[in-house]
């Protein structure tokens, strides 16, 4: 049975699900840019940077709430709604469902997620600092030490442009699957979860009644006593 919604529904819904952060990030932009220029607009950027006037610090002031407060508020909405794709995609849920079933499924647990994914942005962004950085110490001085010829100056410039190119898309590339698999390891968690099965019990079965202590040696020796006894009989 197909479960799609219908097509007129898809977009205002996707539209509400991507739009959500632009929007939050248009008020605080604006007040950022009012701020700067209530406070530092009429200052010299290179005075400000080397003077560091009151009005800086009020600046500063003012404007890391707004950030923190759009942080946190962005971050919140992003953990709830990280299962709405996979939920589209592998479910064939409307998008309005898929936002409601990730927050149902993300309820209780948001704060673990929302380390794994904080810590898997900073991987992401911390890369191509570091290739970069790799980049400049490496590769970058060597250029100096290379003959002042077009003919040697040209294409090893060009193959530095190149591999710095394909390096970056490769941590991108690298940056959206780690992505990807965050998501749908989350999905395949929290969506398809089981209790789990209780652990065996290692304690020996209770004892039969009537078989403790002398009773149970007893009977041992009987049993004993009748195997002695077989060979007896089977020689007459």
């Amino acid at each position: 049975m197909d479960t799609a919604p219908p097509a007129g529904t898809e977009p205002g819904w996707w539209w509400f699900r991507w739009g959500t952060h632009p929007l939050l990030v248009l008020p605080v932009a604006f007040a950022l840019v009012w701020l700067h220029g209530a406070l530092l607009g009429g200052l010299d950027p290179y005075y400000v940077q080397r003077v560091r006037p009151p009005a800086l610090w009020q600046f500063l002031a003012l404007a890391l709430p707004l950030v923190a407060a759009w942080a946190w508020l962005a971050a919140s909405l992003y953990v709830r709604w990280i299962l709405a794709l996979p939920l589209v995609a592998l479910e064939t849920l409307s998008p309005r469902r898929a936002l409601a079933r990730s927050g149902e499924l993300t309820r209780g647990c948001r704060r673990p997620i929302a380390v794994v994914t904080l810590a898997l942005l900073a991987m992401i962004v911390i890369l191509p600092i570091l290739a970069t950085l790799i980049f400049d110490r490496l590769f970058t001085p060597l250029l100096w030490w290379l003959p002042e010829r077009n003919a040697v100056l040209v294409p090893a410039t060009l193959a530095y442009l190149t591999a710095y190119v394909l390096v970056t898309l490769a941590i991108t590339f690298v940056g959206i699957a780690a992505n990807a698999l965050l998501s749908a390891c989350l999905y395949l968690r929290l969506a398809h979860r089981e209790p789990r099965p209780r652990p065996a019990s290692r304690q020996c079965p209770p004892r039969a009644p009537g078989l403790g202590g002398g009773t149970q040696r007893s009977g041992l020796r009987a049993v004993a006593g009748v195997a002695d006894r077989q060979p007896l009989h089977a020689a007459r």
